[in-house]
C-alpha cells in the first residue's frame, strides 16, 4: 500500500492505538468491582496473567482499527487504490493494466553466402560484468545470407524496458552460428516497456470515468495510451490538412515504440481511413507513427561555489553527475513539435546545489532554442554534456 500520509482523510481512527484499546480492556476487566471483591477482582498490571493472555487480542484489535482506517477506505476509491484493488476498479470500466511489451528491432548477420539463419536463432548484448545476465533476442523470420550479409527482425526474449538496446549493442551469438563472422544492429532495438504502474493505470482510469468523447485531442490520447506498449502520446490535429490527425506514440520513458505497436495502434484507431471502423469517429483520417530519438549535445559554462568542482579534484564535490541528472529529464521530456528552450536548460543547471551561475548554454553547438519536428516526429536524448568551469 502507498504511504498513507498521502491521504488527507487517513487514518480514520487515529485514537485507536494499542494503548487505548488496552486501557478499555483493563477497565472492562474489573468494571463494577472494587479491590474488596477479592475473588472476582482481576490483576491487570503489566506482567500479570491477564496482561499476557490479552496482549495478542489487544494487538489484533488495534491492527484491525488501523486497517479499517487506512487500507480499507483507500482501496475503495480509484484515486487512492493500489495493486489488485486498482485493477478491480479498472475492471468495472473494462480497463486492464497494460502488460510488459518486448523490444523489437533488426540484426544484421555477416558471413558466408548460403548460410541459413533460422527463425528462433538467439543473439544477445554481451554483459559488461560477470554478474550481469545477457539481454537476448530471438530471430522472428529466418533467411539466407546473400552478398555477405542478411538483416532479420528480432524480438527480445524477455518483455520489458530492459530489452531496449542501443545501436551496435547486439554482437554476441547465443545459438551456434557456423559461417557467421559478425553480428550487429545498425539501429536501436526499441519499444520494450515494463508493466503499467499504478499511477499510469490510475490516470487512464480517471480519464475513462470522464466518459468517451466525440474525438477531441484528449480522446485520441486516451485511446492511444490504452494500447499495450504506449506510455505517452502526442496528438497533432489537422497535421496534413482538414480531416487529418497525427498520433505520435511513445513509451512511458519517451522512447520510440516498435513497428508492431505502431501497426497495432493504427488498427485500433483507424484501420480503414475515415470509416469509423476503429475507435476514431467517422470522418477523420488518422495516421499513427512513432518518434525518432535524436541525440542533443548540451554545452554550458558553470560558475561553481567553493568546495565544488566538475571532477572532484582536491576533495571537492563533483557536480557533473548531479547536473546531468537535472538536465536529462527536461531534455528527454520535450514533446515532438515543441522547443528545447535554452533558458529552461540553464534553469535546471542552476538549481543544482553548488552551482552559483550558468552561461554560454548551447544546444548542438548553437546558442538558440532547438525545435523537435513533429513530422517526422522527434524526441531528444541527452548526447554529450560539455561543462566548463569558469567565472561569469
Amino acid at each position: 500500500m502507498p504511504d498513507v500520509s498521502l491521504y488527507d482523510f487517513l487514518p480514520l481512527f487515529p485514537e485507536e492505538t494499542e494503548e487505548a484499546v488496552r486501557a478499555r480492556w483493563r477497565a472492562w476487566a474489573n468494571e463494577g468491582l472494587t479491590p474488596e471483591n477479592v475473588e472476582e477482582w482481576t490483576d491487570v498490571r503489566e506482567g500479570s496473567f491477564w496482561y499476557i493472555a490479552t496482549a495478542p487480542g489487544i494487538q489484533e484489535a488495534a491492527r484491525i482499527y488501523d486497517l479499517m482506517g487506512t487500507e480499507f477506505p483507500a482501496a475503495g476509491f480509484p484515486v487512492w487504490a493500489w495493486g489488485d484493488y486498482l485493477d478491480d476498479h479498472g475492471a468495472t470500466v473494462r480497463l486492464e493494466r497494460l502488460a510488459a511489451v518486448a523490444a523489437e528491432g533488426e540484426v544484421t548477420f555477416s558471413g558466408t553466402d548460403g548460410i541459413i539463419i533460422g527463425a528462433g536463432t538467439v543473439v544477445a548484448v554481451e554483459p559488461t560484468t560477470a554478474e550481469e545476465e545477457p539481454r537476448e533476442y530471438e530471430v522472428q523470420t529466418g533467411g539466407t545470407i546473400a552478398g555477405g550479409e542478411i538483416t532479420l527482425p528480432v524480438t527480445a526474449t524477455t518483455p520489458g524496458s530492459g530489452g531496449n538496446a542501443a545501436a551496435g549493442a547486439v554482437t554476441l551469438p547465443v545459438s551456434a552460428l557456423p559461417g557467421v563472422t559478425s553480428i550487429s544492429n545498425a539501429d536501436p532495438i526499441v519499444g520494450g516497456t515494463d508493466p503499467e504502474t499504478d499511477e499510469a493505470l490510475r490516470e487512464r482510469l480517471l480519464a475513462a470515468y470522464e466518459g468517451r468523447g466525440p474525438g477531441t485531442q484528449r480522446d485520441y490520447e486516451v485511446w492511444a495510451r490504452a494500447y499495450g506498449g504506449v506510455g505517452r502520446a502526442t496528438v497533432v490535429p489537422l497535421w496534413n490538412g482538414p480531416g487529418t490527425v497525427l498520433v505520435i506514440a511513445l513509451t512511458a520513458d519517451g522512447d520510440p515504440v516498435s513497428a508492431t505497436v505502431v501497426d497495432g495502434l493504427q488498427g485500433l484507431l483507424d484501420p480503414v481511413a475515415g470509416t469509423g471502423a476503429g475507435d476514431a469517429p467517422v470522418g477523420p483520417t488518422v495516421t499513427v507513427t512513432t518518434a525518432v530519438a535524436v541525440n542533443v549535445d548540451v554545452d554550458a559554462t558553470v560558475e561553481l561555489e567553493g568546495g565544488y568542482s566538475l571532477d572532484g579534484a582536491g576533495g571537492t564535490v563533483d557536480l557533473t553527475a548531479a547536473i546531468t541528472a537535472a538536465v536529462r529529464p527536461y531534455l528527454e521530456g520535450v514533446q515532438p513539435g515543441s522547443e528545447i528552450v535554452l533558458a529552461q536548460v540553464a534553469a535546471r543547471i542552476i538549481t543544482v546545489p553548488g552551482v552559483h551561475d550558468v552561461g554560454g548554454v548551447e544546444l548542438d553547438g548553437s546558442p538558440a532554442n532547438l525545435t523537435l519536428t513533429s513530422d517526422p516526429a522527434q524526441v531528444a536524448n541527452l548526447g554529450t554534456l560539455g561543462l566548463t568551469s569558469g567565472s561569469l
